[in-house]
């Protein structure tokens, strides 16, 4: 479901394709392809480290599987093709099989308003589909960052039920945007789709899942856990680098749909034969399952329910909850699939599955790649253009900010909570005033110097705008001004806003101090958020407007109580 509370499991399909051009620079290392492929893992693969599980197929066999370090530390129990690991947002993937075949049986319609099924959530004043949320292009806010802006600590110690869940979003009075006009990926929306399945099916979702998917494909190995202390045979514990050693590190939760499910790398690799065959499910929820989503205007996008998809790939991307991580890779045309699973928070498992493809595909996901994002760039711009580029800009909602400086003979980016999530990343220059770096396919100033707005462009993603923005240096007798208890009505605990020295700090409830800088008017960034105070009609500050990583939760409003 994500990696931790600060970092995005979404991929957008250029940051996957900058990944993937690191893996395929490495020449390939000597001997078979298995013998290559463990010597990707060696660094884990002993007995005082966690590690991972992997499987390659191709064309319904397995090429090579094998574990890699330990399931757990304290009994030196070691990972096998077998062992058991949770996979944070891989289950999105069934949790959308599961609400296409009862579509498929004309239980329900994908066009269908969510309020149909769960009566609980509020009336936004606009129907939210559940087409929609299969797309990710619901609008509705990501329950994760919601609780974590209330002073929830996720993955432990706190326990997360399905409770928790509609209770904090009942609370919500507004949605990120206006239901297909955009995307932002929220768990909320496949956590409500399980529980439109299990009250359409009426049954529970892990029984429906269980019945008509798991056993059916002989996933004996496989289920949704509801019961967070439930023992697991052969199950991964999951762990984080501390100090040298490792810490346990292990999701507390009781919900599912959006994740929670516990399986194995030979049990995903008969999931993976099924998208080939469709002996359950059928060809029709095999296809609608590969088929990205698109917005109201037409804009294509590069999610399918429940992966992403682009270059002749499909991939899950980095799923993962606590110290666990997780990815499918998967070449349709090829019938060639990659599935890896660590149990160790550092561990790139997107990054692993990647190098594994290069050694059986001799890179040819890395040519498809390079045909996509075009030659290297080879343009000198002028340096007082580059000079002229400097500046910070923000999207029209300010919730997505780039920054550009001249370092040298270069122009350097910097993306806080944006699609890209770069930096400080050196950009190649296209033309005078086009750029690419990692993360954005291609950024544009536009022609006229004299009124500076850029446009950042990633593969299959829309084109967001930005405009630049004067340089914000307050006072301390300016930050003063911001000083206060700020209070929402879609949440259950104020936050706090002190001056810290010459600094304003921002406390959550249970949370860490936050340091807020400023980048723009009224407009700060600290951690994984950002700040966006508001003023009344005396232009005295009135309240503020929350955002979270990758605009999860966007514009969560917030008024001043207190001083």
């Amino acid at each position: 479901m994500r990696l931790n509370i600060a970092v995005l499991i979404v991929l957008s399909i250029s940051a996957f394709g900058a990944s993937l051009t690191n893996a395929l620079a490495a020449p390939p290392a000597s001997g078979s392809e298995a013998a290559r492929v463990d010597q990707l893992f060696e660094r884990w693969n002993r007995t005082t480290s966690p590690g991972c599980a992997m499987a390659a197929m191709k064309d319904g066999r397995i090429l090579h599987e094998a574990g890699y370090g330990m399931a757990n530390l304290e009994h030196e129990a070691k990972i096998t093709p077998s062992t058991v690991f949770d996979v944070g947002s891989i289950a999105k993937q069934f949790t959308a099989a599961a609400l296409l075949m009862l579509a498929e049986e004309g239980k329900l319609s994908l066009d269908d308003p969510i309020r149909k099924y769960v009566t609980e959530l509020p009336d936004f004043g606009t129907p939210v589909t559940l087409r929609q949320m299969l797309r990710h292009t619901s609008g509705l806010r990501d329950y994760e960052q919601l609780l974590y802006f209330d002073g929830w600590r996720l993955d432990s110690p706190d326990l997360l039920t399905d409770g928790d869940i509609m209770h904090i979003m009942s609370l919500q009075k507004e949605l990120n945007f206006p239901p297909g006009s955009n995307y932002s990926y929220s768990n909320t929306n496949y956590m409500l789709l399980a529980q439109v399945v299990s009250r359409v099916s009426k049954r529970s979702f892990p029984d429906f899942t269980m019945t008509r998917l798991f056993q059916p494909l002989g996933m004996k190995h496989t289920h949704f856990r509801v019961d967070h202390g439930e023992t697991i045979k052969d199950v991964a514990y999951a762990y984080l680098d501390k100090d040298g050693g490792f810490d346990l590190c292990l999701p507390n939760y009781d919900t599912v749909g959006a994740t929670n499910l516990f399986t194995t790398v030979e049990d995903l690799a008969r999931w993976e034969e099924n998208s080939y065959t469709g002996r359950v499910g059928g060809d029709k929820v095999i296809k609608q399952l590969m088929q990205p989503g698109e917005l109201n205007d037409g804009t294509k996008l590069n999610y399918a329910p429940g992966m992403f998809v682009g270059l002749g790939a499909e991939e899950s991307g980095p799923a993962g909850d606590a110290g666990y991580r997780a990815d499918i890779l998967r070449f349709p045309d090829d019938h060639f699939s990659v599935v890896t699973l660590c149990n160790l928070g550092s561990i790139d498992a997107m990054e692993l599955s990647h190098q594994v493809a290069n050694i059986y595909q001799g890179g040819k996901f890395g040519a498809a790649l390079a045909a996509a994002t075009g030659p290297a760039g080879s343009f000198h711009p002028d340096q007082k253009q580059l000079a002229a580029y400097a500046g910070t800009y923000v999207d029209q909602n300010e919730n997505l900010i780039l920054k550009f400086e001249r370092r040298g003979e270069s122009l350097w980016a910097e993306s806080f909570m944006g699609p890209s999530e770069i930096g400080p990343a050196q950009l190649e220059a296209l033309s005078e005033n086009r750029f690419r770096g990692a993360g954005v396919n291609e950024i544009d100033f536009g022609r006229d110097p004299s009124h500076l707005e850029l446009t950042a462009k990633s593969l299959a993603m829309p084109t967001i705008k930005y405009r630049r923005v004067p340089d914000y240096k307050p006072t301390v007798a300016e930050l003063r001004e911001f000083v206060g208890i700020y209070s929402s009505k879609e949440l259950d605990v104020p936050s706090y806003v002190t001056l810290a020295g010459e600094a304003l700090v921002l406390h959550a409830p249970k949370m860490p101090e936050i340091a807020l800088a400023p980048i723009a008017n009224d407009l700060f960034i600290g951690g994984d958020r950002h700040i966006h105070f508001t003023r009344d009609s005396q232009a005295r500050v009135s309240g503020l407007l929350m955002s979270g990583t990758w605009n999860r939760v966007q514009n969560l409003r917030f008024e001043r109580s207190s001083p």
